[in-house]
């Protein structure tokens, strides 16, 4: 095991030739040989163990870790490739990617390359629940690392049709919104089974900077209503208060103040009814600059 550990590629051959060892010997944390090969980074001790007929490669530590989790939390994207080759490694992928894609959009910037190279694994990567995570908890770099695959399904919706660009939107994460905007296949107005746009989503939670953002996009529509009551994103704006985000709406050339909801009420009715009197004088400032 010091000799895994140390990285002895000849030592450990000779120790694997002798009848009575046990490659699957764990010391007081659970670790196996290969598990401490795996986390120094020694790629040739790692493969003779792996070669090993005896090898157990699903073994577990004490805190549940196995080689594969040794390999990706220490950062050692040599041994992972070399874990990848064997089928054993590719039944714990299949077995466990729900814990793994949670490692992925848990990793830190270091273990980048790590990402990399698990997202090449078509059961981690199919399916795009590694981006809707990433969206949602505002992991940059993990975001920045699944754009540059080449088949990234950027639109993918979860069962509500909710995408990871409306959930970037309703966290506030602005520089996940510019980098998923930034993708040339990104469906800027796409909806979710209540008619909900990542604009809507953005205003609806105040995010003033990602309303900005998506309001820079050429493809943007900023009328598009809900499907429960027909309101716009201005509507919205103006029931919630919100000055500086209903500023942004009226910019936008495409606006449309004299839209009305399923009801017939309009951007400034709302506003009226709520008292934001503040928003009530934008949008008359706003009828008065266009007459």
């Amino acid at each position: 095991m010091m000799a895994s550990e140390d990285g002895k590629p000849a030592i450990v051959r000779l120790l694997l030739q002798h009848p009575e060892v046990d490659v699957n010997a764990q010391d007081l944390n659970g670790s196996t040989a290969l598990m401490l090969a795996a986390t120094e980074g020694h790629v040739d001790t790692a493969k003779l163990l792996l070669d090993h007929p005896a090898i157990d490669i699903s073994l577990q530590a004490s805190d549940d870790a196995t080689a594969l989790v040794e390999a990706c939390d220490a950062g050692q994207v040599d041994v992972l490739r070399l874990l990848l080759q064997y089928p054993d490694v590719q039944r714990q992928l299949e077995q466990n990617k729900e814990s793994l894609v949670a490692w992925i959009v848990g990793a830190n910037e270091s273990q980048m390359p790590v990402v990399q190279e698990l997202l090449q694994q078509p059961v981690l990567y199919k399916g795009g629940m590694s981006l809707l995570v990433a969206a949602t908890t505002g992991q940059v770099d993990v975001v920045r690392v699944l754009l540059s695959q080449p088949d990234i399904q950027v639109n993918v919706q979860d069962d509500l049709g909710i995408s990871a660009l409306m959930l970037a939107c309703d966290g506030g994460h602005v520089d996940i919104v510019k980098l998923l905007l930034a993708h040339p296949d990104v469906d800027v107005n796409e909806q979710d089974v209540h008619g909900m746009t990542p604009l809507m989503s953005a205003v609806m939670s105040g995010q003033v900077d990602v309303v900005k953002a998506l309001l820079q996009h050429p493809r943007v529509d900023s009328n598009i209503k809900d499907k429960e009551n027909g309101a716009t994103p201005l509507m919205v704006a103006a029931q919630e208060g919100y000055h500086a985000i209903a500023a942004l709406l009226l910019a936008h050339p495409s606006t449309d103040v004299t839209a009305t909801n399923t009801d017939g009420h309009t951007a400034e009715e709302f506003a009226r009814y709520f008292n934001h009197d503040a928003v009530v004088a934008l949008l008359d400032q706003h009828s008065q600059e266009r007459m």
